[in-house]
């Protein structure tokens, strides 16, 4: 199992295969209790394994200038190895898909880094405005052309087939590793790395096996991050963006958000207040302790009647029986208590930007993918037929409806303008709750968004790219073809 790589940068190895090599000792310490380090004349063993380890790992990235991904990806299997908690950890697999990404033809140097980027956001709770700014400087510098499109249009998800088997591929050769290791290497070896490396190989097929399971979810959670960071992007053609009361047209395709910032006086739709909402008997009443929360200075927020919009009435409404059509947007992978939810729209949203924007839908709140469809309401003698008790006042869903107020989403350092009408709806009422278990068996569609484009903060500084920022066309030095031999098989 001699070394046969590709590499042309001889320090990149040597690294490499010293950090591996103190890895593996290290390890082995911990698991047999060895109180000291490496005895004397240990070293030169050690950097042996882990050139070897290194060798076999390295050799399955197509550039150059990747030693650390070969390195993290053995020491984050390894670690999976030693704590049964890292197996199961989100972050731990995030990190080791960021490693094996890499491994995708011509983009998967870019994918690695951009998702560094991303999720060096989420670990440091670093500003999601300059996380942008640097996933952009770092397209710019990879050469990938027009660095927003290409952002806007990034899939995590597109890359799984090649993740899973980039993973498989990577324990494969790690069994390997330890087989030959012990198989060829166990005269000179001192006994508790024999007894070490042994153990390793069914424990790294248990990652194997997770990665089925996690490598989708994380995945998944790379690209809510992104989401996230995306959203501090202005992308597009030549547009006016109004900067301290005046507007300065620009191209935001070659610009970069410089500072962002939300103004409560100025959204379109502010909340509405306690005094502007008429409690009518028979109707939830929107001031209740259910309806509320308290704020970190102890005072009651009606967070109901906040939904709303001051710049219009919050009316009384009946939805009677017969045709109607009012629509629910969910996540698919939620129970099926979460179609009785309070907020209904009475049209479906064009687009996933059209309900975003038009509804003030926190990412937090929301991340859709689904929606269900209200289009007729039993009659009375509809629902004592399927043996439900009804009022005898029964003529309706009684729903509170109004525009929606204007929402300032954290997580995304923007405002939501809100505007379009609402309907709550509290199934837990009990003029309501008869409807509950119809609602709730209503099946789920899937929206078919793939849109959900979040423009910039509500006031934005485009600036032009600086001088340094100017995107390269040419890969940078390092990032150049890794050509695997013949014999790069292990």
């Amino acid at each position: 199992m001699a070394s046969q790589a590709t590499n042309n940068n001889p320090a990149e190895t040597r690294i490499g295969a010293i950090e591996v090599g103190k890895m593996i000792w290290n390890n082995a310490a911990a698991v047999g209790q060895w109180l000291g380090g490496a005895v004397s004349g240990e070293f030169n063993k050690q950097q042996t394994i882990g050139q070897i380890a290194f060798d076999a790992v390295v050799s399955m990235f197509p550039i150059l200038g990747e030693g650390t991904s070969a390195r993290d990806a053995i020491a984050i299997s390894l670690d999976m190895c030693q704590d049964d908690r890292k197996l199961k950890d989100h972050w731990e697999w995030i990190k080791l898909v960021l490693c094996v990404i890499a491994i995708v033809p011509l983009v998967g140097g870019i994918l690695k880094g951009a998702g560094k980027l991303v999720v060096r956001a989420f670990e440091n709770g670093e500003d999601l405005a300059k996380v942008a700014s640097d996933v952009i400087l770092f397209l710019n510098r990879m050469g990938v052309g027009n660095s927003y499109r290409w952002l806007q249009a990034l899939d995590f998800t597109r890359y799984q087939s090649k993740v899973l088997a980039g993973i498989a591929e990577l324990i494969d050769r790690l069994v390997r590793w330890c087989q030959f290791v012990v198989g060829e290497m166990r005269p000179v070896l001192p006994a508790r790395v024999v007894e070490y490396m042994s153990a390793l190989p069914p424990k790294l097929m248990n990652i194997r096996k997770a990665a089925d399971r996690m490598v989708p979810q994380a995945l998944k959670e790379l690209n809510d991050c992104l989401f996230r960071v995306r959203a501090h992007l202005v992308e597009g053609t030549w547009a006016d963006i109004k900067v301290g009361g005046r507007n300065v047209t620009t191209r935001e395709a070659e610009g970069r958000l410089a500072a962002g910032a939300h103004d409560v006086a100025n959204v379109p739709h502010p909340k509405a207040t306690m005094d502007q909402f008429h409690a009518t008997e028979g109707w939830p009443d929107l001031r209740d302790d259910r309806f509320t929360i308290v704020g970190e200075d102890e005072q009651r927020i009606y967070a109901k009647i906040e939904s709303f919009s001051r710049n219009a009435p919050i009316v009384a409404k009946t939805l009677s029986p017969g045709e109607t059509h009012i629509f629910r947007v969910i996540q698919l992978d939620r129970p099926k208590w979460t179609k009785s939810g309070e907020y209904w729209l009475p049209r479906m949203p064009i687009n996933g930007k059209d309900w975003r924007e038009g509804w003030a839908v926190l990412y937090s709140w929301n991340t859709n993918g689904g929606f269900v469809e209200l289009t007729h309401i039993p009659s009375a003698e509809e629902l004592a037929r399927l043996g439900v008790e009804v009022p005898s006042d029964w003529s309706g869903l009684r729903a509170w409806s109004g525009l929606v107020s204007s929402q300032f989403d954290d997580k995304l350092g923007r405002y939501w303008s809100g505007g379009e009408t609402q309907l709550f709806i509290d199934f837990k009422h009990a003029h309501n709750k008869v409807l509950l278990d119809y609602v709730q068996a209503l099946v789920t569609k899937r929206t078919g968004w793939t849109d959900v484009n979040v423009a910039a903060v509500l006031k934005a500084v485009v600036t032009p790219m600086e001088k340094g920022e100017t995107a390269a066309k040419t890969v940078p030095q390092g990032y150049t073809s890794r050509i695997p031999t013949s014999t790069d098989k292990r």
